[in-house]
């Protein structure tokens, strides 16, 4: 059968590749969606979503930390030892390429997800801001509304998705994702030196605070930076 097709049969299964992709419910083949437009996938029951490991580098003769998911990547890192280190900082992820569509127009909070999304994971972004177009050479990392804003910055390049994971709920990770992962920014932009970093531990996060005030005032929840 070929990819998004209507079966003659229920209970079919793609043989081929994984495909994902987008339905238009105002199909009349007898077929009933939710919503139009939801994001559906096309699987075998065999196969599963393949775990990855994301691993930070820190990159010498440039001084900014890294990350990647990307297994061939990360063998390329590893070959150059002198340029590119490990920090040993990794966490779990889900292969980012096949979670949502390429588009990126993940459903998120109060849409359904992809049937096989791994627990709620939706697709990481990854956009790099290179010297040539006048980027500080780093590499910037974000979810759905991340993405839809950097598209439209010049000078960025979108390299797609490199990984899936668990978006915070209400602030809390969930019991099966319970490991948050803070992203950190040098506030280096005034020399087109700016670095983000994504860390897993407080200490960390402790390492990398400004400065110190005699008073304070938390902000009300406002968007996802």
């Amino acid at each position: 059968r070929t990819a998004n097709s209507v079966a003659p049969v229920p209970n079919w299964t793609l043989r081929a590749a994984d495909v994902a992709g987008w339905i238009d419910t105002s199909a009349t083949d007898g077929l009933t969606w939710p919503m139009r437009g939801a994001p559906i996938a096309v699987r075998s029951p065999t196969q599963d979503i393949m775990q990855r490991t994301v691993m930070e580098y820190f990159a010498n003769d440039i001084q900014r930390f890294f990350i990647t998911a990307r297994p061939a990547e990360q063998q390329q890192l590893d070959a150059t030892p002198a340029r590119f280190t490990r920090t040993g900082m990794q966490f779990g992820a889900f292969d980012g390429t096949v979670v949502a569509p390429d588009s990126g127009s993940v459903a998120e909070a109060g849409l359904p997800q992809p049937p096989f999304s791994a627990a709620g994971a939706v697709p990481i972004c990854r956009f790099f801001a290179s010297p040539t177009r006048g980027g500080s050479n780093t590499h910037f990392y974000g979810r759905r509304t991340d993405c839809q804003i950097l598209n439209t910055v010049k000078g960025l390049t979108n390299e797609g998705h490199d990984f899936a994971a668990q978006p915070p709920i209400a602030g809390v990770c969930p019991a099966h994702a319970p490991n948050p992962v803070f992203r950190l920014f040098n506030n280096k932009s005034a020399s087109n030196n700016g670095n983000h970093r994504y860390v897993v531990a407080v200490a960390r996060v402790n390492e990398m605070k400004a400065f110190c005030a005699i008073s304070a005032t938390d902000s009300r929840a406002f968007g996802q930076w």
